[in-house]
């Protein structure tokens, strides 16, 4: 006895949900908010300079009528951040070394896990037949 099933027919177009809600409305001020602060920002002057300017051709930057050089961010960043005393600070909290313990362990039970897994095995029965057969105009 053999199954004959019909062709399907197209199905209707899927069309997108509008969707409403709380977390909507926080995405769409977000992004209204965004959009304005980054088309809205070098229009506004202050002491007769953009409020904020890139000025890439003299290589200055331009924030609220500080003008900040590419080198003194790089050596602000040498001078205070980079120092031997602040990243022992910054490193031995008891809230960072938590989390490197804890990720260490994590890391350790994966590795372990990967290691003393058993392989899978499966079987795998060979069927040389065709899957469907077509029977007639539409019909499969």
């Amino acid at each position: 006895m053999r199954a004959v099933l019909k062709a399907v027919a197209a199905p209707e177009k899927i069309y997108v949900r509008e969707t409403t809600g709380r977390y909507t409305h926080w995405r769409w001020a977000s992004g209204w908010l965004t959009q304005l602060v980054f088309f809205g920002l070098p229009w506004l002057n202050w002491h007769e300079r953009q409020l904020v300017l890139f000025d890439l051709a003299a290589r200055k930057f331009y924030f609220f009528g500080i003008v900040l050089w590419p080198q003194d961010l790089m050596s602000n960043a040498i001078e205070q951040r980079l120092s031997p005393r602040h990243i022992r600070q910054r490193i031995l909290r008891p809230r960072v070394l938590i989390y490197a313990s804890l990720l260490a362990a994590m890391i350790a039970a994966l590795v372990g896990s990967l290691i003393m897994r058993v392989p899978p095995k499966l079987d795998v029965s060979r069927d040389r037949g065709a899957l469907l057969r077509e029977a007639g105009v539409g019909m499969i």
